[in-house]
Formats: structure tokens, sequence, C-alpha cells
């Protein structure tokens, strides 16, 4: 009985857990400097444009950072550390389950001075072997559809009894006793 309780219990936790996060996406990348090399310790600011909700992060020694579960929309990242120019990039648009790459070059000069990049990014997703696009629904309701294989030429409606005529009357069985 325990093991019923239990097994109905981790069903709706893992079942809500993924029905939440099928709204979300991860924002990663890698910080350097002009001449390439990783910049760590950059503190991150990302910021939901529609919503205001702000997201802090920090990136490794490598360089590198990443965001998960993060709200579908457009986004803003500032970036900012001692001895580099604060950079920020806008019009960042991501989408469910996207792993969206975005790679900051850092430009030396004081934290007084600020770089702002602004324009679209490529929507190729090189984190994951995931392939994906997005369609408005007008798009997708203009779209032919069929549902059933029974209107292709050369097909027959019969179904199984076609192909097994043996089927279409029933067998009699017949018992005698002696």
């Amino acid at each position: 009985m325990y093991k019923s309780i239990i097994g109905c219990l981790l069903f709706v936790v893992f079942a809500t857990t993924c029905l939440a996060q099928r709204d979300r996406g991860t924002l990663t990348g890698i910080v350097t400097d002009s001449s390439g090399a990783a910049v760590p310790k950059v503190a991150l600011t990302i910021t939901h444009l529609d919503t205001g909700g702000v997201y802090n992060s920090t990136t490794t020694e490598a360089g590198a950072y990443t965001v998960p579960n993060l709200p579908i929309g457009a986004y803003k990242i500032d970036l900012e550390i001692a001895g580099f120019k604060k950079l920020s990039r806008s019009n960042i648009q991501l989408s469910e389950a996207q792993i969206l790459r975005v790679d900051v070059v850092m430009e030396v000069g004081a934290v007084t001075e600020s770089v702002e990049v602004s324009g679209a990014l490529t929507m190729v997703e090189t984190e994951s072997a995931r392939v994906a696009s997005t369609e408005k629904a007008e798009e997708v309701r203009n779209q032919p559809h069929t549902f059933t294989d029974n209107d292709r030429p050369g097909r027959s409606k019969a179904g199984p009894i076609a192909c097994f005529p043996e089927w279409r009357e029933p067998r009699r069985l017949v018992i005698s006793m002696a």
C-alpha cells in the first residue's frame, strides 16, 4: 500500500515538473576579452523585457555562464566587471525549450564607460541537436491536414478484412459427443 502511495506522489511531482518546463529556455555562453582570453567572475544581470523579471549570475573561472529555466520572451543582458567597460546586449529572443548561446567580447576600459549592443542574434542552436521552428497559429490553421490514410488512392477502406478474407464469415465450432 505504501509503495502505491509513494508511486502516485512521485508521478505527481515529476509530471508537474515536466509540464512546468515547457515554456522555459536557457541562456549560455562565454565571456572573453578582445584577445580571446576568458574573463572570470563577470556579473551578469539578465532582464526579461516583457515582465521586468531580473536574473543574476556570474561567469566561471573559464568565463562560461549558463542560466537555465528562463521564461520565454525578449531579454537584455548587462555584464559588468572592474577593468572593463560595462556591456549591454538587448533584443535577445528566447523560445521554448531553446538553449541559446550568447558569447560576449568585453572591451578594456573604465566601468563608467559602457557599450550597448543591439541587434538580432542568429537563431541557430549550437548547444544541442534539437531542430525546431515556431509558427503562428494562423499558419498552422491554414495548412492542409490529413488525419487518416483512407483517402489516399490505392488504399482499401476495408482494413484488415481485405487482407484476411477468412475473417468475413464467422466460423462454427461443432462439438460432437459420442
